[in-house]
Parts: C-alpha cells; structure tokens; sequence
C-alpha cells in the first residue's frame, strides 16, 4: 500500500510540475507581448487590435509598421506553436488537464483573431513559416 501512494503522490507531483511549467510557458508569453508593445509604442495599434483594452476605438490605422508587425506576430506564433507541440506530445498531463491548457490558449488567441492585423500578418507566414501543427491547430480550432 505504501509504495501504491508513493507512485501516485509522485505522479500526481508530477502532473502538478507539468501545469507550473505550461503556466510558466504562458506568463512568458504575456510578458513577452506586453514588453515589445511598451518598448515600441509606435506599434501599440496592433496591440489593441488584437487586446481591445479599455477605451477602444476601431480608427483607421493611417502609418502601419509592416516588417514589425510580421516580426511581433511571428514571434507570438512561434511561441504559441511550442504550447501546442508540448500539449500534444506531453505523455504525463491526462486529458482534462490538456483540454484545460488548450482552452486558454483558445481564449488568448481568440482575442487576436479578431484583429484584421493579426490575420493578414497570419495569413502571409502561413505560406512560408509556420509549422503543421501550428497550421492544423489554427484549422481546426479557429478555421484558419
């Protein structure tokens, strides 16, 4: 009986680690984010594109920075396609863990896709840069 609870407090340690780690993996991206946007507040349109933060107002973008837009929604993709590769192949996380993570990875990139910034900037590294999981999650969760 000892040894039963010993290997189930262990995987359940276990499991507890994995979800600090995916926490970890999300708090880094939010932070990555927020600092690009503070250090470039030029580009702080896309930024409440994709967040709509308080006091939103959809203008008309008259000076849009194309090359930083492509390095800024690379990068987020880059990191969000790590989530999803880790999620998918994470043998020790149950499903219901999985699904959690994967469910607010759904509500953090549906926030960015209703930004018609983030989608053409996505559309255009689709062709060339984004990996098949990345492609297929993106399909499958959000049909694009």
């Amino acid at each position: 009986f000892a040894i039963v609870l010993q290997i189930y407090t262990f995987n359940a340690g276990q499991t507890i680690e994995q979800i600090k780690i995916y926490e970890q993996i999300f708090d880094d991206l939010f932070e990555e984010i927020t600092t690009y946007f503070e250090t470039y507040p030029k580009m702080n349109y896309y930024y409440e594109q994709m967040f709509h933060p308080l006091k939103y107002n959809n203008k008309i973008i008259a000076n849009r920075s194309y090359t930083e837009e492509q390095q800024v929604t690379s990068s987020i993709l880059q990191k969000i396609a790590s989530i999803i590769y880790f999620v998918e192949n994470d043998k020790t996380l149950d499903q219901l863990d999985k699904d959690e993570i994967t469910e607010k990875l759904d509500q953090f990139i549906t926030s960015m896709v209703k930004s018609k910034i983030f989608l053409e900037n996505f559309n255009n590294l689709k062709k060339t840069f984004i990996s098949i999981p990345l492609k297929n999650y993106m399909q499958e969760h959000f049909n694009i």
